[in-house]
């Protein structure tokens, strides 16, 4: 039995160990794991993926290489003709399996890569670093409804994430803040997505003039039709991120507002009109107005729809149908679906797009065309890469160490 002295020693190291323990308990609850993070420390931790530093990976080598690399990568992999093997694609994507392991060792180490412009190799011509990248954002974003060209999301939050809009020619930003704001909000990085949907409404698009000396004969004699489109483009891109985001975060009447925007955006470029009506019904409901909305539900051409808008038409009249407003609130949160707006945003944007007189710039110039097969290339290095090691995205679940999963 302990004598009275030792036990109030005992008690003392027995308080002063609770203290420790309370304090490192408030610790732990205020500055842990659990304590809120802002947008730019989740992306950070995103774009801390395989695909990533595999795209890294690529560029840095396209950028050392030059042309030779870009050419012997287009003919591994889009140019590769029929009945070919897949020996060439393969030899480059163990390769730069191996170098993705670098890049991401470079990037916890604390250094920052150094990507060079890549487009020239791949028949681009020379562009500057920013406008490069640019280039590459918007190509990326233009073939995401294309299975086989399509790249993971988190190569394009890259990219966004590292574009330098201020670098930009003052004719391009506006365009380079839309799709920043677009790549961030369709994925739920808000607080950039409205950022940057906040800078581009103040960069705004380039006049006749600076459109007509961008294209030049290209341009033809509508330079002020041309840049109405830009501007159309832009505004849809940056009011239909801000409906997803308003969306997401529950906040009805800005929902309301931003789809009302977009529809008006759409409307004057003339594209996705047989879904219109579905969002203006959406909209009415969000004010409340079902009288409105099931006016605008019967507008709907249901033969013009494809399955999922049927799908969303249906619920809307769901939520129209439903009677007392707590039952509609429920119903109108079923309907809250920023993927499929977002997927309607991209395809009207690529609908104006192959609808305008630009269309045959696109198809004919370099810079556009280089920028679209840079990233056939990459999608097509990935799939090599995903058959040849089929835990490839999983790389880093395991002590960070990609070989230990592929099996190295």
């Amino acid at each position: 039995m302990l004598s009275p002295p030792a036990r109030r020693l005992a008690l003392r190291l027995g308080l002063g160990l609770a203290a420790v323990g309370l304090v490192v308990g408030i610790l732990a609850v205020t500055v842990g794991d659990d304590a809120p993070r802002d947008d730019t420390d989740q992306l950070a931790e995103r774009v801390d993926r395989p695909t990533v530093h595999f795209h890294v990976a690529l560029r840095e080598r396209v950028s050392s290489e030059g042309a030779a690399f870009g050419r012997e990568v287009l003919s591994a992999t889009v140019d590769r003709a029929e009945g070919d093997d897949e020996a060439r694609a393969e030899r480059i994507a163990d390769a730069l399996i191996e170098a993705s392991r670098q890049a991401r060792e470079v990037k916890r180490e604390g250094a920052d890569e150094e990507l060079g412009p890549v487009l020239e190799a791949f028949g681009g011509g020379a562009q500057p670093a920013e406008v490069d990248r640019l280039a590459l954002l918007l190509a990326m974003t233009a073939s995401a409804p294309k299975e086989n060209a399509r790249l993971p999301e988190e190569v394009q939050l890259y990219e966004a994430r590292r574009l330098s809009v201020e670098e930009l020619p003052v004719d391009l930003r506006g365009l380079g803040h839309a799709a920043r704001a677009f790549a961030f909000s369709k994925v739920g990085f808000c607080d950039l997505g409205e950022e940057a949907g906040r800078a581009s409404d103040r960069a705004g698009t380039p006049n006749a003039a600076a459109v007509a000396n961008a294209l030049g004969e290209a341009a033809g004699e509508d330079a002020e039709g041309l840049a109405d489109l830009v501007e159309g483009i832009r505004t849809l891109l940056v009011d239909g991120s801000a409906a997803c985001c308003a969306m997401r975060q529950g906040r009805h009447a800005e929902t309301a507002e931003r789809l009302e925007r977009a529809v008006s955006d759409a409307e004057a470029l003339g594209v996705c009109e047989e879904r219109l009506p579905i969002l203006r019904a959406w909209a009415a409901l969000l004010r409340g107005d079902r009288d409105a909305a099931r006016g605008h539900a019967d507008e709907v051409d249901v033969d013009l729809l494809t399955r999922t808008d049927f799908e969303r038409h249906r619920m809307v009249r769901d939520a129209i149908a439903t009677p007392g407003q707590d039952g509609a609130s429920e119903a109108m949160l079923r309907l809250m679906d920023p993927r499929w707006l977002s997927r309607l945003v991209l395809e009207g944007t690529l609908q104006a797009l192959g609808e305008s007189e630009l269309a045959p710039w696109i198809e004919q110039d370099a810079t556009p065309q280089a920028a679209l097969r840079f990233v056939a290339a990459e999608a097509a290095l990935l799939r090599t890469a995903r058959r040849l090691h089929p835990l490839f995205d999983h790389a880093y679940e395991r002590d960070g160490v990609m070989g230990d999963l592929l099996g190295e």
